[in-house]
């Protein structure tokens, strides 16, 4: 018998296995305890990673509702000229248009404290587009975000692009462009995670 998750497309369950193991194969860096109460997920996507939370907290109560690649890399480099990065950019664009702010997690910290939080802490991580990075376990997940990505790209642009006047003939044949790109150069999507504890 299937459970919810052998429904989910391949890429969905790629995406969730790549950001656990960004993260040490935690699905959260709050420092909770055993006993937690309830959780939010904004941006939950799928729901995968609320859905696991709630599996290993039987008795929380979670409530789920719904990264732009970038590099270090210095002015004039390859990179900068990505159909990688030009893919992010119009997706960015095309989002804005319907009033999705992508530029959002850069004010939570600050959005967080001014709503009375305390203990306000950010985690930035790069989730690398290729196996690029030394370390081995990040060229893992290098590599399982390549495959996420090939998977995933014309699902994650069609509807999207449409918004800044892209026919779906004209956005399918960009995205195999991008596609001939992926793992290329030093690209990688920056992950943002953050936690903070409401005053008692």
């Amino acid at each position: 018998m299937d459970t919810p998750r052998d429904l989910l497309p391949r890429s969905l369950i790629l995406q969730h296995e790549a950001f656990t193991k960004l993260l040490n194969g935690s699905l959260l860096n709050a420092p909770v305890g055993d006993n937690i109460g309830r959780a939010l997920d904004v941006g939950t996507g799928c729901g995968i990673w609320a859905a696991d939370l709630a599996v290993n907290n039987l008795n929380a109560e979670v409530i789920a509702i719904d990264p732009p690649a970038q590099t270090d890399e210095p002015p004039g480099a390859p990179e900068h000229k990505s159909k990688v990065i030009e893919w992010n950019e119009l997706r960015l664009q095309a989002a804005s248009k319907i009033g999705v702010d992508h530029g959002i997690a850069g004010q939570l910290p600050e959005l967080l404290s001014e709503t009375g939080f305390i203990n306000v802490h950010t985690q930035d991580l790069k989730w690398p587009i290729g196996p690029w990075m030394d370390d081995e376990r990040m060229k893992d997940i290098g590599n399982g975000c390549l495959e996420l990505l090939r998977l995933a790209m014309t699902g994650l642009s069609v509807e999207l692009l449409a918004n800044i006047g892209m026919a779906e003939d004209r956005v399918e044949e960009f995205v195999e462009q991008v596609k001939t790109e992926l793992g290329v150069g030093k690209i990688y999507g920056p992950v943002r995670t953050m936690w903070a504890r409401k005053p008692r």
